[in-house]
């Protein structure tokens, strides 16, 4: 539980190198009874263990960038939950849930047969229907 994920994201792209900024920021989340900080270090994981069996990973801040078609992107998602099969949810095993994401890319600007794309320059922001 969290009473606010706040996600961020941005790309550019200058002479064919690209670059981008991710970060997630949290207010009183708990995972299992324990106690998150409020900035985490990119792809932090934390095990989901229920009475002494693995059900899953909790992934907080997840960060990825990279090429592709062209375009420099840059993935923010503020938490990320992959439950294993026979969990007590009962969902099925592979189910991931994402909360709170932000994406952007941007085309190369030297490039010049391409309009950039729009970049995400200001946090998404998610807060949970019992906070604030």
């Amino acid at each position: 539980m969290a009473d606010a994920v706040s996600v961020y994201s941005s790309a550019k792209s200058t002479s064919g190198v690209g670059s981008g900024t991710g970060a997630t920021t949290f207010a009183g989340l708990k995972i299992l009874g324990r106690s998150i900080a409020v900035n985490v270090a990119p792809n932090t994981q934390v095990a989901l263990d229920v009475a002494g069996k693995r059900v899953g990973t909790v992934t907080l801040n997840q960060q990825s960038k990279g090429t592709r078609d062209g375009v420099y992107r840059s993935y923010t998602r503020g938490i990320v939950i992959s439950l294993l099969a026979g969990n007590p949810f009962g969902l099925p095993g592979s189910t991931v849930i994402y909360i709170s994401a932000a994406h952007a890319g941007r085309h190369d600007s030297s490039a010049g047969s391409s309009p950039p794309m729009p970049s995400s320059p200001t946090p998404r922001r998610w807060v949970s229907p019992t906070g604030p």
